[in-house]
This record gives structure tokens, sequence and C-alpha cells, in this order.
């Protein structure tokens, strides 16, 4: 997952996909730098080298997280496709085999296939494609480095802060600026989407991302 450095600050800063990584990216004044978007092998020798270095991960609410990507991905970006502004990318095309899409197949047909797909559409087949694409993996892979690129070896992290409601405190700890938002969504807006049978499938493949950042998962949404 994406990982960034502050030299000045002596600190690392870690998240995933549609957890601020917006916002992280557009702080050209701050002493944040872009490291890469996984912990390889240079990556963990940079974090070896710079051991006494304070550790952070930005996490969010599952829910909130999985409407987020649906929202951006499979609404907007097909519309910024069909108007030249984008390409497809991994997570859409790791889709493509479930959806009978042909890469050779025209934008705008690709578009219209993802258009027509519900979020019950997508939850379902999230167990298919959880491994495929960083966006649809759980949160606590943030902080791991896979050795041999298989065994899984959690790295140290000094502190992780919500990204619902712990801002103030990791801003005046890393000097990032949340006040610049960038690619937002109406993710909240699209919540009463879900019915319960989505939500216990999101309970079941994020559990440990609710355990770590003492979210609640439910049943339904008030």
């Amino acid at each position: 997952m994406p990982i960034f450095v502050s030299h000045k600050k002596k600190i690392f800063v870690l998240t995933s996909y549609k957890v601020g990584y917006s916002t992280l990216m557009s702080q050209e004044k701050s002493s944040l730098n872009y490291l890469h978007y996984i912990i390889d092998f240079p990556i963990f020798k940079n974090l070896i080298k710079h051991f006494l270095y304070k550790r952070y991960v930005i996490v969010r609410n599952p829910y909130y997280r999985f409407l987020s990507l649906f929202s951006d991905k499979f609404r907007k970006q097909p519309q910024r496709i069909l108007n030249g502004l984008h390409n497809w990318e991994n997570i859409h095309r790791c889709l493509f085999p479930y959806l009978k899409i042909n890469p050779a197949d025209q934008d705008k047909t690709i578009a219209c296939k993802f258009l027509d797909m519900t979020i019950s559409d997508l939850i379902k087949l999230i167990p298919l494609v959880i491994n495929d694409d960083q966006h649809f993996m759980p949160q606590t892979v943030t902080n791991q480095f896979r050795l041999f690129n298989i065994f899984p070896v959690n790295i140290r992290i000094n502190g992780f802060f919500r990204i619902e409601d712990q801002l103030v405190e990791l801003s005046g700890l890393t000097g990032i600026d949340f006040g610049i938002k960038k690619n937002t969504s109406n993710s909240k807006q699209l919540k009463d989407k879900l019915s319960q049978k989505d939500l216990l499938v999101l309970n079941k493949l994020y559990k440990n991302d609710f355990l770590l950042g003492n979210y609640t998962m439910v049943s339904k949404f008030e």
C-alpha cells in the first residue's frame, strides 16, 4: 500500500487507496514525499535504514472506504474515460472476465457494463478479486512486507489514526494539511444502497479492518 516519508519530520506515513491517498499526494508544499505503492524490498531497506523514524498508518471505516471506491472507480471514472480524461485501471481489468468484457471492446461498451453494475453486484465479486488489486485488499496489509513475495511480515507501527476523527492529532505529528480535499466522493449518500446481505459480506471480508480502527460492524444502517 502507498507509503510516504518526511525526512524533515523523521516519519513514514502509510495508507491504503481510498484512505486519504489523493490528499497525501497533493502535499507539494510539505516535506512529505511519495515513495512507492507497496512496501517492496527497496522500501523495506529504506525503513531499516531509517529505523528510528516514527511510522504512522491512516485507516478508514471499511464501509465508507468501499462506498468511496464504488463511487469513484465505477461511477465517476467510466464517465471520465468516455470524456477522454482517463484510462481503465487494473481494478477494472481484473473484473473483465466476470463481467464478460473483452479487452478489445470499445470504451463505451465497457463503461456501460460498469455503470450497469450495482453495489451488490460488485460486493459479490470482491471475494474473487480481493487479492488482485490493492483497492480491494484489506487495510490490515498496509504495513506488511512480503518476504520473497510470499511470507507476510508486519513492520513496526507507532500509531494508527482514523481518518474520520483523528486527523488533527495526525496533522500535528506529521505537518500534513488535511484541509486539502482531493478526489472526494458521495460515499455517505450511497450507504442506503447497502443491503443486509451486502453488509454481512463486507463484515466478513474486512473483519480485521474493523478491529484495526475500532470500528463498529452493523447489520443495517440506521
